[in-house]
């Protein structure tokens, strides 16, 4: 939701970014992908390989 949604309906938007996230993902390849998924979702940064 951006500011300007939240303007034309009369919404309060409430900004608290993650600052934990538990996964359970054997190998961590759910977990990767989450974080990855969230890192580009919050903050528009997709993660560079080494």
């Amino acid at each position: 939701m951006t500011k300007s949604e939240a303007e034309e309906n009369g919404w309060f938007v409430v900004s608290a970014p993650p600052s934990q996230i538990f996964l359970w993902g054997g190998v961590s390849g759910m977990a990767a992908g989450v974080i990855a998924a969230m890192r580009q979702y919050c903050w528009g940064k997709t993660p560079q390989g080494l």
